[in-house]
């Protein structure tokens, strides 16, 4: 097996935009001419072969959006899970499982540069059957990278935990990518590593701000995550929602704020009906009312008239904000000219021809 065919990325943390990472990077390779996969070993979320849609699996997504030949099945061959780990360990079948995924991953690589591939959630998740980042990295002979969360308390330690694992594993560790750090921080990290000496040499290959930061959240997105239904503008579910503002307040202090912010969502209740009108009067990308209350017909009124999409959800306004916030990224839902965009980033911030040089790719 060549050792440029393969690139393994993982990370400290799950939902920290791994797969909307490798997206990204996966564009940029297309654009520079080369030939490029996708594969993912294990996952956990479920897709229905017999489907003309493409579901929520990674390897679904992945596929319709890199427009690649290889089948759902073959990019991601186990689905892991309770039941799968018990099968495997008691039948004492993990070399099997192994063995297959290293011949799976040579015939994804055949007729490709490079083969993308992704560890499920944390670096050492899959380790108990041999299929953890780290461990993908020893099987398939491949550079790993690592994103990390931007932390200002945990940062480093999250650095060390992660050159204590690989260094354990023996790895080729190509270097970190640090998620979520600001143009300040990432001065702050940097003072860090040279003034920190047991961290110096650590190879960080470049810092972004957050996944979200970089792709904004939609209307859509936020319908997902709460369950709610769609009253008005089914065709404008794809606007940025750059900030929030919760109306709980009076028409006179929330005018100040709807104002003064632009692309945002509104959450309230739908009885709320000066707030809804109010934001309607100023740039808005979505209404989100809270608790199953129907809004007043001067508010669908006025919501289709200035093209805002309006979102019925049946929790209240801490659970709505905190589904919202937890919600991961959508890499389903992700327009062309976003991944283009997201790609541009990666070139700016991202040592990548490091990464091409590893993989003898320039």
């Amino acid at each position: 097996m060549e050792n440029s065919k393969f690139l393994i990325v993982g990370s400290t943390e799950k939902q920290i935009g791994k797969t909307v990472f490798i997206l990204g990077l996966a564009k940029l390779l297309i654009e520079k001419g080369y030939k490029v996969g996708y594969f993912k070993p294990l996952d956990q979320r479920i897709y229905v072969p017999e489907s003309k849609e493409c579901g929520d699996a990674d390897a679904c997504i992945m596929k319709e959006k890199l427009n690649l030949p290889d089948s759902v099945q073959k990019i991601t061959p186990y689905l892991y899970h309770r039941e799968f780990i018990h099968k495997i360990l008691t039948a004492g079948k993990i070399k099997d499982v192994r063995d297959y995924v290293k011949e799976v991953a040579e015939e994804i690589a055949k007729d490709k540069d490079i083969v993308l591939t992704e560890g499920l959630d944390y670096l050492w998740t899959g380790m108990s059957l041999g299929l953890s980042a780290v461990d993908l990295s020893n099987l398939l002979n491949a550079p790993l990278i690592t994103l990390i969360n931007y932390d200002p308390v945990y940062i480093l330690d999250s650095i060390k935990l992660v050159e204590c694992i690989v260094g354990n594993y023996k790895v080729n560790h190509l270097g970190t990518v640090i998620i979520g750090a600001k143009a300040e921080k990432d001065i702050e990290f940097k003072e860090y590593l040279l003034l920190e000496e047991e961290l110096k040499g650590t190879k960080v290959l470049g810092t972004i701000p957050s996944i979200r930061e970089l792709i904004p959240i939609t209307p859509r997105e936020i319908a997902e995550a709460t369950d709610a239904r769609i009253i008005v503008g089914e065709e404008w579910l794809d606007k940025p929602i750059e900030n929030f503002l919760i109306g709980a307040m009076t028409p006179e202090k929330a005018l100040r704020y709807l104002r003064i912010t632009a692309d945002k969502a509104v959450i309230t209740g739908g009885d709320r009906t000066d707030i809804l009108l109010a934001a309607l009067e100023t740039p808005t990308s979505a209404l989100i009312l809270t608790g199953n209350i129907y809004p007043d017909e001067h508010v669908i009124t006025k919501a289709e008239e200035r093209q805002v999409p309006v979102l019925l959800t049946p929790y209240d306004t801490y659970t709505t904000m905190r589904k919202i916030e937890e919600s991961g990224y959508s890499v389903k839902s992700m327009q062309n000219s976003k991944i283009i965009n997201l790609a541009k980033e990666i070139e700016k911030r991202i040592d990548v021809d490091r990464i091409l040089s590893e993989l003898n790719l320039k």
